[in-house]
């Protein structure tokens, strides 16, 4: 009877292991897709910014020439 409540607290004691285990793979996962999400917010603003700088650096242009032909 002893043998036996040792083998039922240690399979208890495996599988509350394995669960614990389980959800941290679970948060790791979470914590991955959090930085990609990240990571194309900031690849979006890289790009916005440089589309804003290429759109003034053409009114400017537009500017100068328009000068130029007066």
């Amino acid at each position: 009877m002893n043998k036996l409540k040792t083998v039922i607290t240690l399979f208890i004691l495996f599988f509350l292991t394995e669960l614990v285990h389980a959800q941290n793979v679970v948060s790791d996962e979470l914590k991955k897709e959090q930085r990609m999400q990240q990571s194309i917010y900031i690849v979006l603003a890289v790009v916005v910014t440089i589309v804003i700088g290429l759109f003034i650096y053409l009114f400017l242009l537009d500017r100068k020439i328009s000068k130029l032909e007066k």
